[in-house]
């Protein structure tokens, strides 16, 4: 298993804090990215191995993705690694279904693939900003 990150809802996760900028995700990652790509919505997509950080169009971060093998430490759950990280969650919010997603605004998150066999786990943890966008 790789770094823990721990997860503050809307704030950060880990040392990556919503609203730095790509200079500073550098620092942070003591690297330039292996991967960085535009979307046609002009929001940029940086990547270091399975962690994708995607930026505003001011160039700010706005949401950080996790695929698999790493661990996300929210309110004493590791959200990849416990087995009961779906319960313990709608115990404390009734997530909002969309595009094969449930989302977490309590804790800023939307996660698939761990209610299914699927081959991997996905979990986006999102800034204030996005909000409305998960909501639609």
């Amino acid at each position: 298993m790789s770094k823990v990150y721990d997860l503050i809802p809307y704030i950060s996760v880990g040392d990556i804090k919503f609203g730095m900028t790509k200079t500073d995700l550098v620092d942070v990652f003591s690297k330039e990215p292996d991967l960085v790509s535009v979307s046609f919505s002009k929001r940029t997509t940086l990547e270091w191995g399975t962690i994708k950080v995607r930026l505003n169009k001011k160039g700010l971060v706005d949401e950080v993705s996790f695929i698999d093998d790493c661990s996300v430490l929210c309110d004493g759950m590791d959200i990849f690694n416990d087995l009961k990280t779906i319960k313990e969650l709608t115990k404390r919010e009734k997530p909002y279904n969309t595009v094969g997603f449930k989302v977490f605004f309590e804790f800023g998150i939307a996660i698939t693939g761990f209610s299914t066999k699927k081959d991997y786990k996905s979990l986006s943890v999102f800034s204030k900003e996005l909000i409305n966008v998960w909501k639609s």
